[in-house]
């Protein structure tokens, strides 16, 4: 069966997330949540609507109304949602290939499940919990009307408009095509949008935040312009510079710990970030004087950080940016707004915040494929007393002159290894080192 991971359920389309599946998850969601009513919205897969009407099916048959905003961010459907008091579901892989789908479930003060809840769900799923008798059936209604909400809260976190500002904008022919050039051009910049089709198996393919070559290109070409990259469900964004560097999300949160701290909107002078952060990232904060809390990689756990610490700033170097004095998750599009807001604010091209605002450590990332292993063998694995002496003996043979981190995927099967040293060729000879050996215990040992 099918479980929650770190950033809701996923799984490919038709084969482990099927629409029997879906339905009986909309049961569960109603019978765990007891709710009367429920935002739903998806991405631009080609799965999409029909795991979305499997859902619905569940829902209304447990009671539940569904408010349908169809195709849309999924920042959009969580602030739609909180904005009218529900919970809500998002049916997306985020930046998975198209044959990949899933599910994300928020509740109604806008921040994902809590795993207690989570658990609720997966048993009555697993242990078929007979469905909770009801009169009444639930209805669908079209609801696209409601994200006009979720745009002015956009448009309303910049106080000036952002003309003269010239950016590329690689919508990964996902769920922000036909919403970014709208809000951008509304605010009087001057834009290009690439990768905007909706044909439903073009999402993520080669394009957007996880794949930078073809707005390298579009930039390129416009001198003068910055490249902002949303990925299939636009939670995150990564930026291309005028001179052609990229800007992950450790750049942004720098950038943005310094300009909030500077309008005394930094909460405590603090700002969260994951263990996947750039040394430089640590280093650069404390020489600007701000405190740095550090959480496990998922943005959920970065907005429980926020929320127990009541911090403002958060975020991920994969580009998720919580503003949580504006909304309660990770919003590419609003993120790139208040980057393109700051560059005009300080009269400075992107290219210079970026320099000024942190030194990143050289920082390689090798991904080793678990197929046919399962995900509990692999964290038995990476938790085992082997695995800590192994990675002990490479942290001794670097001399802790740099840093390796290896965790397990939440949403693929994939175990992560990163590497920073102080250059870069040395980063990349230890990463592939330790991938090498990991590939190896994986097929001989772990396999057996």
């Amino acid at each position: 069966m099918l479980k929650f991971g770190t950033d809701g359920i996923r799984g490919v389309a038709d084969i482990e997330l099927t629409n029997e599946f879906m339905r009986l998850l909309g049961e569960a969601v109603a019978y765990v949540l007891n709710i009367d009513s429920i935002v739903v919205g998806r991405d631009s897969r080609i799965s999409g609507s029909s795991l979305m009407k499997s859902l619905a099916d569940g829902l209304n048959s447990s009671g539940v109304d569904v408010l349908d905003l169809g195709i849309a961010p999924t920042p959009a459907v969580m602030s739609v949602a909180k904005n009218l008091g529900l919970n809500c579901a998002v049916i997306s892989a985020s930046h998975n290939p198209y044959l990949d789908n899933g599910i994300k479930l928020v509740g109604n003060d806008g921040f994902k499940l809590s795993r207690s809840v989570e658990i609720e769900i997966e048993n009555y799923i697993e242990k078929a919990i007979p469905k909770h008798k009801t009169s009444r059936i639930g209805r669908v209604a079209q609801a696209q009307s409601e994200l006009l909400y979720w745009r002015d809260q956009i448009r309303n976190s910049v106080t000036d408009s952002l003309s003269g500002v010239k950016t590329v904008i690689d919508c990964a022919n996902g769920a922000s095509a036909k919403f970014a050039l709208p809000i951008f051009e509304s605010l009087g910049a001057e834009v290009f949008v690439i990768n905007d089709s909706d044909d439903g198996v073009s999402i993520n393919d080669q394009c957007g935040a996880t794949n930078l070559v073809s707005l390298v290109d579009a930039v390129k070409k416009r001198p003068g312009y910055v490249g902002i990259a949303f990925d299939g469900d636009a939670d995150r964004m990564i930026a291309i510079d005028e001179n052609l560097n990229e800007i992950d999300g450790d750049y942004i949160v720098a950038m943005f710990a310094e300009d909030m701290r500077d309008r005394r909107t930094l909460q405590k002078n603090t700002v969260v970030v994951t263990v996947m952060s750039n040394f430089g990232f640590y280093e650069a904060m404390k020489n600007k004087g701000i405190d740095v809390v550090t959480t496990e990689v998922g943005d959920k756990f970065v907005s429980e950080a926020l929320i127990k610490d009541n911090l403002s700033l958060g975020g991920e170097q994969s580009g998720h940016i919580i503003r949580r004095d504006i909304t309660s998750t990770g919003d590419g599009i609003l993120t790139a707004v208040l980057m393109l807001d700051l560059m005009k604010r300080s009269e400075k091209y992107l290219y210079e915040l970026r320099l000024n605002s942190m030194e990143k450590y050289p920082q390689t990332l090798v991904n080793v494929r678990h197929s046919g292993v399962s995900r509990e063998s692999i964290g038995k694995f990476l938790s085992s007393n082997e695995f800590k002496s192994f990675l002990h003996d490479i942290e001794s043979s670097i001399n802790n002159s740099g840093r390796v981190f290896v965790r397990q995927s939440g949403t693929e099967p994939l175990v992560r290894v990163m590497v920073e040293m102080t250059t870069q060729d040395r980063a990349n000879q230890i990463a592939n080192s330790v991938a090498s050996e990991l590939e190896h215990i994986i097929e001989n040992s772990i396999r057996l």
